[in-house]
């Protein structure tokens, strides 16, 4: 259960019920379907009075910064909000009652079967896929398919589709990032080596392996600290300290390091 709150009071909760071991992706995705119902909730609240419990729901649901829609047993749509139509590029009477192949168009609707196909055979389902809008913009969404069971018979499926194109964008440009960054560290022709808070090896390029005379899986199964003696260690730690404590920006020391045949590296 996750609580609904609206300007710092809970308004009700949302939760998830099935015999399956729960997982992280269930309380992500519960926790923002209970934040898009409080903007929905919220941005409803500002328009006029609405006169019965139908009318509010209609416009919390249109007002929600999510595509909902419900298809039938026979995929064809019922209901969709205002997001999903505009998706779509279609209004609800022109929607209503079309076979979802006919909404979504060939392609789409072949790459989202199988999985509404599982919802209609009371298997709920949660995958990503990209889709071009209706006006041609690609877009990352996360769509999740909620079998709708009545006295244990699946008459229809609910569908929460979720834009998270700047998410993606963002988790691509991440890894665009880390893999320049292996990549110079790789090739760098001085010998450049990545640790962790304790020291330990994380990543090292060929070239510090040649420096040290040590091969990079030795050095990835060990700390900096472990090649250091005396003086050497206690010099280098104390400006880790002061590196990792923010009191220094950069560090620049010369270190004595014995390599394998006896011979000392600088």
């Amino acid at each position: 259960l996750v609580p609904i709150w609206d300007e710092g009071t809970v308004i009700g909760t949302l939760g998830l019920s099935r015999e399956a071991p729960y997982t992280k992706l269930d309380q992500e995705l519960l926790q923002d379907v209970a934040v898009s119902i409080a903007v929905g909730f919220s941005r409803a609240k500002l328009s006029k009075a609405l006169a019965d419990s139908q009318a509010m729901l209609a416009a919390v649901a249109d007002n929600v910064p999510a595509a909902i829609g419900y298809w039938d047993r026979h995929m064809r749509s019922v209901y969709s909000n205002k997001t999903y139509l505009d998706l779509v590029g279609m209004t609800a009477g022109e929607s209503r009652g079309k076979h979802a192949s006919e909404i979504l168009g060939t392609d789409q609707f072949a790459a989202i079967l199988s999985h509404l196909k599982a919802a209609l055979d009371g298997e709920p389902q949660v995958f990503e896929r990209e889709i071009l809008n209706a006006h041609g913009e690609p877009r990352q969404l996360q769509e999740t398919y909620v079998p709708d069971v009545v006295n244990g018979e699946v008459v229809g499926v609910f569908a929460l589709l979720v834009d998270i194109t700047d998410r993606h964008q963002a988790a691509l440009e991440v890894e665009r990032r880390e893999r320049l960054f292996r990549l110079i560290i790789d090739h760098a022709p001085q010998g450049v080596a990545v640790l962790g808070a304790d020291f330990r090896f994380l990543r090292v390029n060929e070239a510090l392996s040649i420096e040290l005379d040590r091969d990079s899986g030795w050095l990835l199964l060990r700390k900096f600290t472990d090649l250091l003696e005396g003086s050497e260690e206690s010099k280098f730690i104390e400006h880790a300290s002061q590196l990792s404590s923010g009191k220094l920006g950069r560090a620049s020391l010369e270190l004595r390091l014995p390599g394998e045949d006896g011979r000392s590296h600088w």
